[in-house]
């Protein structure tokens, strides 16, 4: 059997030419043709999206004054997008509307008021036409109010030290506030002169001398703008010639936050920053704050150096200072509970002997001072362990001896200590729960925080106040607040001796 292949490749190829005719007849919704008749494949329409909302791009018009108003159609692939616009009721506006090029309403009312209008897309839903009303408020604009001064805020500036120069548009209720500022005339100061975002002047002055600038408003005039000439002077700089205030002694095993002054008073710049140079073999450890200053704690003895440093202190840079501090031991207290007495004998006291007590009055200097700092409140406060397992504590205002409230005033005169500077308030006995043990307890494994309510006679507004702690051999344990109360004080501890209340104003 001979078959004509040549004839089968032609027949293929008709095949495959009338499937793709047809393919772009379905694609373009049109006519296709073939012997024998014609067909008609229609594409489908994409879905209709019904208009939902109309936002105008104001609602606010000013008299004599022409406002264009932009309303959006919403959604944004809303099938209808032609809109027109019904003035329904001008109120007493005597309102004109002109529609612009780009379909936006320009309104021009002449008086107060409000204006109605109705917006209209035809065939916005699927079931007609979609409608929103919308009003517009028609204000009258403020009286003009003319420039009448410009103030720069500061006028004298320094050599060498970047200023921020602001210009105070008079009065405050003027009605232009933007300003120009042109440098007219250097002076020799050899500026350099940058506006920030708040339309100040970011100055830089290399020499001495008096710059002439021209402050312009534009429309600061009704008719006209406003200028005017404003003068900057500048000073030279004033070195800093030495720092102050440098302690030349610290204790080992005392944290001590070193600080200075720079001489003289008015020097440029005053900003000291401290950083520990060399600790020699005190082991010493620094941390450096974000003031400036040092905290210092070293844990031998010997010396340390400290470098002082004023960034632009001098005319022509940084001014440095090397101070050496000597390291010294740190003196010990030679109270020690454990052999107190006095405390022993409070702890042995039964409750029948407590009217006796509130009888005996202070004869000695030791015993009057120490009587001052006895409360005559009784303690109120709330204790438990932080972890949950509640201890029973008591707290009472008790008197301390010589030795003691020595100590305290040793660690509150200590320079760099975390309680210079702070006061005597009242003393006080933690007791924790013993009679289990038939012993004093001067410790305990988990912490107990303890809220105490300040003595009435102690309270005042932004008044500080910590406990201080002499345990073990004199050891002092500082207790900031914990909490923000002004009439509390709350620690956590696990120290069991003498406390004392310290306040600072």
């Amino acid at each position: 059997m001979i078959v004509n292949m040549k004839a089968k490749k032609v027949h293929n190829k008709k095949r495959t030419f009338l499937s793709l005719l047809l393919m772009l007849a379905i694609v373009a919704g049109s006519t296709l043709f073939w012997p024998g008749g014609k067909a008609t494949v229609q594409a489908d329409e994409p879905p209709f999206v019904e208009v939902t909302g109309i936002e105008p791009s104001t609602t606010v018009a000013w008299v004599d004054m022409d406002t264009d108003i932009v309303f959006n159609i919403m959604p944004a692939d809303a099938t209808q997008k032609h809109l027109y616009v019904d003035l329904v009721d001008a109120g007493t506006t005597q309102v004109g509307l002109v529609t612009n090029p780009d379909k936006s309403l320009r309104v021009h009312p002449m008086a107060e008021g409000t204006i109605k209008l109705m917006v209209t897309v035809p065939g916005g839903l699927t079931s007609g036409d979609f409608t929103k009303e919308f009003q517009i408020e028609v204000r009258s604009l403020p009286p003009f109010v003319e420039v009448t001064g410009i103030e720069p805020s500061p006028s004298v500036i320094t050599v060498g030290v970047e200023t921020d120069i602001v210009f105070r548009v008079l009065p405050d209720n003027a009605t232009e506030k933007h300003v120009v500022v042109d440098l007219m005339d250097e002076g020799g100061t050899q500026p350099q002169l940058t506006t920030n975002a708040d339309e100040s002047v970011r100055m830089l002055a290399r020499k001495e001398g008096t710059m002439t600038l021209n402050v312009m408003v534009p429309n600061g005039l009704s008719s006209s703008p406003y200028n005017q000439e404003v003068t900057i002077k500048v000073l030279p700089t004033v070195d800093v010639t030495g720092i102050q205030g440098v302690p030349g002694e610290i204790k080992a095993g005392e944290a001590v936050t070193v600080r200075g002054s720079v001489t003289p008073a008015d020097a440029t710049n005053q900003s000291v920053k401290f950083t520990l140079k060399d600790a020699g073999n005190t082991q010493a450890a620094a941390v450096e704050n974000a003031d400036g200053s040092l905290t210092v704690t070293a844990q031998k003895e010997g010396t340390i150096t400290l470098l002082a440093t004023v960034k632009g202190g001098l005319a022509s840079g940084d001014f440095t200072q090397e101070f050496s501090v000597q390291v010294t031991a740190k003196p010990q207290n030679t109270y020690d509970p454990s052999t107190d007495t006095g405390r022993k004998q409070q702890e042995q006291e039964r409750p029948e002997e407590e009217d006796r007590r509130m009888l005996w009055v202070p004869s000695t200097p030791e015993e009057i001072e120490s009587a001052l700092y006895r409360s005559a409140e009784t303690p109120v406060y709330t204790a438990g362990a932080s972890t949950g397992n509640t201890v029973p504590l008591k707290i009472e205002s008790e008197m301390q001896g010589k030795e003691y409230l020595n100590g305290i005033k040793a660690l509150l005169s200590a320079s760099g200590s975390d309680v210079e500077e702070y006061q005597i308030g009242n003393t006080y006995n933690f007791y924790p729960d013993n009679s289990s043990l038939g012993r004093p307890v001067y410790s305990t494994p988990e912490k107990i925080r303890i809220t105490l309510k300040i003595p009435d006679s102690l309270v005042k507004e932004g008044r500080k106040f910590k406990f201080i702690c002499l345990g073990e051999k004199g050891a002092p344990y500082i207790y900031p607040d914990l909490d923000e109360e002004n009439g509390t004080i709350t620690i956590e501890t696990d120290k069991f001796y003498a406390y004392t209340l310290v306040y600072m104003d």
